[in-house]
This record gives structure tokens, C-alpha cells and sequence, in this order.
């Protein structure tokens, strides 16, 4: 690997940090362009090689916001659940089903909840719209939303970080910070359930995997710090942001 291509990598990992760290967004959205695009790297590899990526990089994230009591265990020990099962299902069902028809819906969804979050500006109101006194009844809801989630992520190929924390910030009424560190605790499990797959189907890089997530971590940490630290409007604002731009880049790659 010569100079320039360890320049791009290790500029890849600090993104990907920044990105996990900010908004819990999973690192595919960065990774699967880079690695297919300008290292010619297959594209079910480079699927593979993200969502390993995202379990090392979930991990120093999560770990950021569960000391500052950013991490809803709660919610997020359900929706793991869900969607461990829904992400194997995806996968299944992906087989046949015509993925570009897939990125198109996908791309659109992201332009809308991009637009929204925009207008809005943290303006909207954190009120929980599926909330029962009875906890079985919530934990069989969040379970079913984690497997309805984890479906849409195993279509796409995802950890379905950003999918998970616009749940909880629009269904379930959590603060958006809250909503980034539930998020990337269930990435953890949810892209290393995916990742498991990909390393037995030998679709993956270990040694890209390692140096962009190792790079990504302190990245992550940091950013986290300051997602912590930032106003809420600041943190809705690169939300909306990067959603349009991965809505953006999924209809138009």
C-alpha cells in the first residue's frame, strides 16, 4: 500500500468516527464508496469490511455517551433483540429482490427525514408516541420496531444506525443524544451479527477492516465529546445534513 492510499484510509477512518460519533451513523455510508470506487474493491466485500468496522468503532462510541448516562438500555437491549433476527431476514429476502428498486425507496425515505429535520431544527416535540404503563407490552413493541428495522438494514446491507436513532427520536420521544448512544449500542451487535456472515462467506478485508477501525476509534471518541457537549439544534441540523447526503447518493451513485 503506497503513501496516497494510506492518506485516503486512514482519512476514511477519522470520517467514519466523526460520523458514528455525531449521529451514530453506520460507517457503510462512507466505507462501501471508498473502498468500491476508488480501491475497486467488490461491493459485497466492501459491505462486509464496513459492518466490521462499525462493531469496532460502536464500541468506543458507545462507551463514550454510557458514561455520560447517554445509553437507553432499556430500549436499546430490545431492539438488539429484533434486530438480530430482522438483519438475517433482510439478508434472505435481499437475494431476490431488486437491490436498485431498494436504494431508490431507501434514498427517498432520507431526503424526506433529512427535509423534516431541517425545518424543524430540534423544534419538534419529544413526546413518545408508542408508550404503555405495562414494560412487557413497551418491551414487545421496541422488539418488533428493532425487527422491522433490522429487516430494512439486512436489505441494504447495513447496521442500521441511523435507521435505529430515527426510531427513537421520532417513535420512542428520546433526545436526540440519547437517541445516538442507544443507536450505536445496538449497532455493535447488529454489524457484528452481519459481519459474522460476511467472514463466512470470506466477503471480507480484515486488514482494511482493522486499520480503518482502529484510526476511526479515537476519531469517534472525540466526536462523541463534542456531540455531547453540542446543542441539540447543532447535532439536528448534521443530521438532517448527512441524511440528505446519504439520500442523495443512494439515488444518484
Amino acid at each position: 500500500m503506497d503513501i496516497l492510499n494510506i492518506v485516503i484510509i486512514s482519512i476514511t477512518g477519522i470520517i467514519v468516527g466523526a460520523a458514528t460519533g455525531l449521529i451514530g451513523a453506520s460507517g457503510v455510508i462512507i466505507v462501501v464508496p471508498v473502498l468500491a470506487f476508488i480501491f475497486n474493491v467488490p461491493i459485497s466485500t466492501a459491505i462486509g469490511t464496513s459492518l466490521l468496522i462499525d462493531v469496532i468503532v460502536s464500541f468506543s462510541v458507545t462507551a463514550t455517551y454510557a458514561f455520560k448516562n447517554r445509553v437507553n438500555y432499556r430500549i436499546g437491549i430490545p431492539t438488539i433483540i429484533g434486530a438480530v433476527a430482522g438483519a438475517q431476514l433482510g439478508a434472505y429476502i435481499s437475494v431476490g429482490m431488486p437491490q436498485r428498486l431498494l436504494e431508490i425507496i431507501f434514498g427517498i425515505f432520507m431526503l424526506l427525514m433529512g427535509a423534516f429535520f431541517l425545518k424543524t431544527k430540534g423544534k419538534y416535540q419529544e413526546k413518545r408516541i408508542f408508550y404503555f404503563e405495562n414494560p412487557r407490552i413497551n418491551f414487545i413493541i421496541i422488539l418488533i420496531f428493532g425487527f422491522i428495522i433490522g429487516i430494512l438494514a439486512g436489505l441494504l446491507g447495513t447496521s442500521g444506525g441511523v435507521l435505529y436513532m430515527l426510531a427513537y427520536i421520532i417513535v420512542f420521544g428520546l433526545a436526540i443524544k440519547d437517541s445516538v448512544g442507544t443507536s450505536t449500542l445496538v449497532m455493535i451487535i447488529a454489524a457484528l451479527s452481519g459481519a459474522i456472515g460476511y467472514i463466512g462467506l470470506k466477503h471480507i478485508n480484515l486488514f482494511d477492516a482493522f486499520f480503518i477501525g482502529i484510526i476511526a476509534i479515537p476519531s469517534g471518541i472525540l466526536f462523541a465529546r463534542i456531540a455531547i457537549r453540542s446543542k441539540k439544534e447543532t447535532l439536528i441540523i448534521i443530521l438532517g445534513i448527512t441524511l440528505i447526503a446519504v439520500g442523495v447518493s443512494m439515488l444518484f451513485h
